[in-house]
């Protein structure tokens, strides 16, 4: 009798279990490869595909290792894009425009350094609301006869652009994680401004 049981439990165990087992087969989502598993590790890209998007910015689709991976950057991350250029070492930060949906490939749009990206957006805002919006631009190797800063983000210049702690503003930072980690934030902090108002995005 006790074997009986047992033969039928496993009887109708089994085609509960096999059935279970199907379907979590069926509608589990299975965890797509990560290409960026390091930031200590160079991951070599091949340029599949480049696109003229107008006259001074350009898109640039590199192959990830398989068709099933994704890049697997952080949002508001960036990659830094390295390559030999008339034989010396370049290297850049960017911040892809595909995102983690997109299996098998990485976007990255490029602007050519003699135009800022919304540049003319930019400052239709600031002629538009003047005393709403103010509009500095600093570039780290700035070309001859410009009206803005040069070099890195530091503590005059915060005090010089941005309004005071007094007022209460909300800092909203984009950049490489070196400018945000070594400039923005600490000097940020050494103007007064509070950490819970300084979002990096």
């Amino acid at each position: 009798m006790g074997a009986q049981l047992s033969t039928l439990g496993h009887m109708v165990l089994f085609p509960v279990w096999f059935l279970y087992s199907l379907l979590m087969k069926l509608f589990q989502r299975s965890t797509p490869a990560i290409t960026l598993e390091s930031p200590d590790i160079k991951y070599p890209l091949r340029l599949i595909d480049r696109e003229i998007i107008s006259h001074d910015t350009r898109r640039f689709r590199f192959a990830l290792p398989s068709p099933q991976h994704i890049l697997g950057l952080p949002v508001g991350q960036h990659i830094y894009l390295s390559a030999r250029i008339d034989g010396n070492l370049v290297v850049r930060p960017y911040t892809p425009i595909s995102s983690d949906d997109d299996k098998g490939f990485v976007d990255l749009v490029i602007k050519t350094e003699k135009d800022i990206l919304l540049r003319p957006e930019l400052e239709e805002l600031r002629n538009k609301h003047s005393a709403r919006f103010k509009l500095w631009y600093t570039l780290d190797r700035a070309p001859e006869a410009w009206d803005y800063g040069q070099g890195f983000v530091n503590e005059e210049m915060i005090r010089d652009h941005l309004p005071p702690p007094e007022e209460e503003p909300l800092v909203l930072m984009c950049g490489p994680p070196p400018m945000i980690q070594y400039a923005c934030l600490p000097n940020l902090d050494h103007v007064g401004h509070p950490t819970e108002r300084c979002f990096v995005f």
